[in-house]
């Protein structure tokens, strides 16, 4: 290119060139960011794997005093349904859904057994306490059982009772409930 004087001009090439090396940068900017994108996410996932892998081991699904009240309630009828650390959510149901202080009271509390008939009606609720005093989620809970019409049975840790006295007190519940 001709300037007004005759001389040629350059700057034009030195923007194209500058433009380019712009350009260059850019783009190796954004490919360096992809791979640091995709060193970064298949580091988590092997993070995540390996926490996976070495972070969880079986359990017992009841504790030993729990599992002793199971036997024995199993032994006071057979024919009972008995189901360990059922959520409250599948024993009662908020009348109308959109009493969200109702959902969220059963959301995530359980009840320690459900002993039921063999059409899966509650016949009891039963509770192991761990300590004499009930707490206010406990009374809360018990509170929400009767108001279903349901009565819980309570025993505490160490005073389990006999098969025999399970099953009277689950018959009363069957009698009671009956009137």
């Amino acid at each position: 290119m001709v300037g007004d004087n005759g001389a040629e001009s350059r700057i034009p090439l030195k923007l194209c060139l500058v433009a380019m090396q712009i350009e260059m940068f850019i783009a190796l900017g954004f490919a360096v960011a992809g791979l640091a994108f995709i060193a970064l996410a298949l580091w988590w996932r092997a993070r995540i794997k390996a926490s996976i892998e070495q972070g969880f081991s079986s359990t017992h699904v009841m504790t030993d005093d729990e599992l002793a009240m199971f036997h024995r309630i199993k032994l006071a009828d057979p024919a009972f349904l008995v189901l360990p650390q059922v959520p409250l959510a599948r024993v009662l149901t908020v009348r109308d859904d959109r009493n969200q202080e109702g959902l969220r009271l059963i959301d995530d509390q359980t009840v320690d057994f459900v002993v039921c008939d063999e059409a899966s009606r509650v016949l009891a609720v039963i509770e192991l306490d761990r300590d004499a005093k009930l707490g206010g989620a406990a009374k809360l809970k018990e509170t929400m059982l009767l108001a279903a019409g349901l009565r819980v049975l309570r025993w505490r840790i160490g005073e389990l009772p006999s098969s025999d006295a399970i099953r009277l007190q689950v018959a009363g519940q069957i009698w009671q409930g009956a009137r």
